[in-house]
């Protein structure tokens, strides 16, 4: 019974709580609200102003909106100042630019009859370039027409026979024309591949050049067309090519110009460098081809004379020859003379032994005929003797004779090799040096005959 009222209190404290908590918000919402207004009555006794503080605000802007009016009036006189300088810097710039255009014009156009004076005199040069160049290749290729003689005169000479086939000084210069002909060709190829690297560099730089051309005409029609436009042309547009960059055009077109006039230079240095190596190769054969040819008629003419020397040798072997065989037959006919007398004397000894008693003896008549029978047979053996000895130079002098008509035949073989070869050369002064003139014309050509021979 005791523990009921205690429980019925416990239930009823929540809501005392929300009552309770109900009455503190609104005596909280009151206390804050009669607050505010307090703050806001004093800010509006704080706002009010004196009436000092009036008159000076109303003064301030009178003061004020005077100093705008002449501040307009100041700025309408600058902006009508502004209008009309503008206005005339406007049409100068437009005269100055105008003048700078034409001006622009006549410098490209003056610089465009330079650079074409220049192209044309590369041109020139690169057509006189490569003509030379053509020529060396020309004279590179008759070259082998000295090769071709030069091994068929030592195919010709290598035919000679016996002791004709020695190292002469033909022989030397024929090596020595054949290194001079190579040193030459070799010389000539550098120089013909000089020529086509130069060719090419000055053919790039004409091209760069032609290309620095057009651009100027390009620019010349641009400035044409920038000059006669007007306010009211069509197309007038308000853009700036930021991109562009300015440069030295005058300098590059002058650097342009001097690298090709220094190609064309060298070019021209060249191509008399090639002249002068064409024209000393000329003249080096020409030397050599002398020498050559001298050396192989000297030889001609030695051999002739050894030829002509062997032939006197030969008639005179021969003569003797035949005096040599009329000795052995006289000597063969004196030994056959020599048997009667030696088969009579012996004869006579034989019959002398016939002899009887001392009658049988070694007198006078035995010695003489016994000192008759030794001294005819030592003299049919000297006889034989000197038949053999003269049958041995008999055949000596018949070996040496053929000896020396094989050494004949050589030397007439060697002699009409030769000549052979020096018939073979005469090709070489129709090919080359001599553009095609016969020996005639190039002998009046060195001695200037045409000037004594009347007119035609």
């Amino acid at each position: 019974m005791s523990f009921v009222p205690q429980t019925i209190a416990i239930k009823q404290i929540p809501e005392l709580s929300l009552e309770l908590s109900g009455f503190i918000y609104k005596l909280r919402t009151a206390v804050i609200t009669s607050i505010m207004s307090i703050v806001r009555s004093r800010k509006v006794a704080d706002l009010r102003l004196t009436k000092p503080e009036w008159q000076s605000h109303n003064l301030s802007l009178w003061q004020t909106a005077s100093d705008r009016r002449d501040g307009s009036w100041g700025m309408r006189q600058d902006a009508a100042n502004l209008r009309n300088e503008t206005h005339i810097q406007t049409k100068w710039d437009k005269y100055h630019n105008d003048v700078r255009l034409k001006d622009r014009i006549r410098l490209v156009q003056k610089w465009l009859e330079v650079l074409e004076e220049t192209r044309k005199n590369a041109l020139n040069e690169k057509k006189l370039l490569a003509d030379c160049k053509a020529s060396a290749e020309s004279f590179l290729d008759s070259l082998g027409t000295n090769i071709r003689i030069n091994a068929e005169c030592n195919l010709l000479r290598d035919g000679r026979q016996g002791y004709e086939l020695l190292q002469d000084d033909s022989e030397n210069e024929l090596k020595k024309e054949i290194e001079l002909i190579d040193s030459i060709k070799l010389m000539l190829q550098g120089r013909c591949q000089e020529a086509w690297e130069q060719d090419y560099r000055l053919g790039e730089e004409l091209h760069h050049l032609e290309v620095n051309m057009a651009d100027k005409d390009s620019a010349i029609k641009i400035d044409k067309e920038a000059l006669f436009l007007e306010q009211s042309s069509p197309g007038i547009l308000e853009k700036f090519n930021s991109s562009a960059s300015p440069i030295c055009w005058e300098e590059a077109t002058r650097l342009a110009k001097e690298r090709l006039d220094a190609e064309a230079k060298a070019a021209e240095k060249l191509r008399n460098a090639i002249e002068l190596a064409k024209e000393t190769a000329k003249s080096d054969l020409q030397a050599q081809r002398e020498a050559t040819n001298y050396a192989l008629r000297v030889a001609v003419h030695e051999t002739q004379k050894a030829r002509n020397e062997m032939e006197w040798q030969k008639r005179k072997l021969i003569e003797e020859m035949e005096k040599t065989m009329k000795e052995i037959n006289a000597l063969e006919r004196a030994l056959k003379d020599k048997e009667g007398p030696l088969k009579l004397a012996e004869t006579r000894l034989e019959e002398r032994t016939n002899r009887r008693g001392v009658e049988l003896c070694c007198d006078e008549p035995q010695h003489g005929l016994g000192e008759e029978v030794l001294r005819l047979r030592k003299g049919m053996d000297m006889l034989r003797e000197k038949i053999n000895q003269a049958k041995a130079v008999y055949n000596s002098m018949e070996d040496q004779l053929k000896k020396i008509e094989a050494d004949i035949a050589d030397k007439d073989h060697s002699i009409e090799a030769n000549m052979r070869c020096l018939d073979t050369r005469e090709g070489l002064y129709r090919e080359i040096g001599t553009d095609g003139e016969t020996e005639t014309d190039r002998n009046m050509r060195l001695f200037t005959i045409e000037k004594e021979l009347l007119p035609k």
